[in-house]
């Protein structure tokens, strides 16, 4: 039989084996995650202009910013004066036309007030579509050979301090320094920096309480 001053040794090896065994097993197997992370990214989407097609004067404006309007529901009402074909007259006459939604949304901004005299072709209201929304996040060019299109992503919005799961949709080939503010956005990406625009798509639509221009920060997961 072993002795006791063999024996004391000899555990304390096999626990000390048991526990490297255990430890090499975690960091083995443990999944390890790499990132590729920013804080310059921000909401984009599509944003319609609602204008007058003639000039006139306000009389009707039901819906307010962050009001939800349907597709070819009025928005707006003006009152016109009918050009007259007969010398003037002391009464005269008026029409009234009814300004629809070109899209369901949400009024992002309301630029004219009920009274309000405008001409033709004048914005009256910007709306946003919640189903079109996206997020353009600058990625540094060392790390972009690392982010892929149908990576993971992690969207947490400032604003509303809560994270939305995402997916990268697209490479923008281009870097920040020479893109332009495409038509119809309403965020500018940030010029002479060396970086480079990635397109991620919300994984869950109908997000009617985001809208364009607001901060996010953007963890892609590469692996």
């Amino acid at each position: 039989m072993l002795s006791r001053r063999r024996i004391i040794p000899l555990v304390a090896f096999v626990c000390i084996l048991v526990l490297a065994f255990f430890l090499l097993q975690h960091y083995w197997y443990q999944p390890t995650y790499s990132f590729v992370y920013t804080d310059n990214a921000r909401i984009d989407g599509t944003a319609v202009n609602v204008v007058a097609q003639n000039g006139g004067q306000v009389v009707q404006l039901p819906y307010d910013t962050g009001d939800k309007v349907e597709k070819l529901h009025p928005v707006a009402t003006l009152k016109i004066t009918l050009v007259a074909t007969m010398p003037s007259s002391d009464n005269p006459q008026y029409v009234q036309q009814n300004i629809t939604a070109p899209i369901s949304g949400i009024v992002a901004s309301r630029w004219v007030n009920l009274g309000d005299t405008v001409s033709p072709g004048q914005r009256l209201l910007t709306i946003i579509d919640p189903d079109d929304i996206w997020v353009i996040a600058n990625i540094d060019e060392n790390e972009i050979h690392r982010v892929k299109p149908g990576q993971r992503v992690d969207i947490h919005v400032d604003a509303t301090n809560e994270t939305l799961g995402g997916i990268v949709e697209y490479i923008i080939p281009l870097t920040t320094s020479v893109v332009q503010r495409p038509a119809g956005s309403s965020v500018v990406v940030a010029a002479n920096t060396q970086d480079v625009p990635v397109k991620i798509a919300f994984e869950q639509k109908g997000n009617y309480h985001l809208y364009p221009g607001l901060s996010t920060e953007v963890t892609i997961y590469t692996k």
